[in-house]
């Protein structure tokens, strides 16, 4: 082997460090997965629960179409001293 292409031991740590964080965050993902494929029901009966409360809080929810606005009012207090209020 060539110096150019020989390894030196340890130089691809980083890489590895890297992977391993890639693999930590796709086994969360995978973990995800998983559970549906496996309790697929109980993660549509969740589905649908959430669409009804949302849908019931919707109805629930007090919103004002045309808001009642008030004319702007400006209050100025000047001091003018000798001179009576």
């Amino acid at each position: 082997m060539t110096s150019a292409t020989a390894s030196r031991p340890g130089s691809d740590k980083g890489e590895r460090d890297v992977q391993t964080s890639e693999r930590s965050n796709l086994g969360l993902g995978r973990a995800v997965v998983g559970a549906r494929l496996r309790a697929g029901r109980l993660f549509l009966a969740l589905a649908v629960a959430i669409l009804v409360l949302g849908a019931t809080s919707l109805g629930a929810a007090k919103l004002d179409f045309l808001p009642e606005f008030q004319p702007p009012s400006v209050q100025v207090q000047t001091e003018a001293l000798g001179l009576s209020a």
